[in-house]
């Protein structure tokens, strides 16, 4: 993946013009831009769990985690990244949260994110997602499935 890094071309274009003939009106022909390979930070989901069976009867909030690691072999530091899960059931909405802290470091890890639990008003499927954008190319995606029972 390639990257557009204006600075960089302000940087070499004045080095250019440090280096040409007249002082007084340097010229150098060089690109308008310029691309540089840069290493796209790469978090991936490892898990995303959700309570899979809770009952109205006994009032059973359902916890949210998400586990994600960071895939980098460069070493490149992974900045946090908004991640936002929504629960749908009966096509409507009932559960939508973000979190902006979802992060993991280098190394040989991952890290786990709770979310802010929700406590179900009618039985039925609750199907979930969790989503973020990093930077790499690859889908950050997953889904979950709660059943809720009378």
């Amino acid at each position: 993946m390639k990257r557009l890094l204006p600075l960089a071309v302000v940087v070499l274009v004045l080095a250019a013009c440090e280096n040409a003939q007249d002082p007084v009106a340097p010229q150098a022909d060089l690109p308008l831009a310029a691309t540089f390979d840069v290493p796209w930070p790469d978090l991936d989901i490892v898990a995303f769990k959700v309570t899979k069976r809770v009952s109205l009867q006994h009032a059973k909030d359902i916890k949210i985690k998400l586990v994600v690691k960071n895939q980098d072999t460069q070493g490149t530091q992974v900045e946090p990244v908004s991640a936002t899960v929504v629960g749908i059931q009966n096509s409507i909405v009932v559960h939508s949260v973000t979190r902006t802290d979802v992060f993991d470091p280098v190394g040989n890890g991952s890290s786990t994110f709770s979310f802010p639990a929700y406590m179900p008003t009618a039985s039925g499927e609750i199907q979930w997602t969790v989503q973020f954008e990093d930077g790499d190319p690859d889908a950050d995606i997953a889904a979950a499935a709660t059943k809720v029972v009378q």
